[in-house]
């Protein structure tokens, strides 16, 4: 595991990954202080409560093709196409973000 993740896991009880309340509930100043920025806290923070409350639901996703998934993740405050397509959690082993340019150049 690399270490941004582990410092992320050190934030929450047992090193474990949170649920999504008790992501939401994080206090703001413990992801910036973790080297993640403000804005991406916040994103991160933001997507955690919608989720706790319901409003989002990723249980579909499976059934989905990758470009409805990739559509409705990027209706997210601060996701967009290229961080929706690096969601490998989602099941797929063949999603790769082949719009990004730095992605292109290395299989080149």
């Amino acid at each position: 595991m690399s270490e941004l993740p582990r410092r992320f896991l050190s934030c929450y009880e047992a090193h474990r990954f949170p649920q999504p309340a008790e992501m939401a509930a994080t206090p703001d100043a413990t992801l910036p202080a973790i080297d993640l920025s403000r804005a991406k806290a916040s994103y991160i923070k933001d997507l955690a409560a919608m989720t706790a409350a319901g409003e989002r639901n990723f249980s579909r996703f499976p059934r989905l093709s990758d470009e409805d998934i990739i559509a409705r993740l990027a209706r997210i405050k601060g996701v967009g196409a290229w961080t929706a397509r690096m969601f490998f959690s989602l099941g797929r082993l063949d999603v790769l973000p082949a719009a990004d340019l730095g992605v292109r150049r290395g299989i080149q």
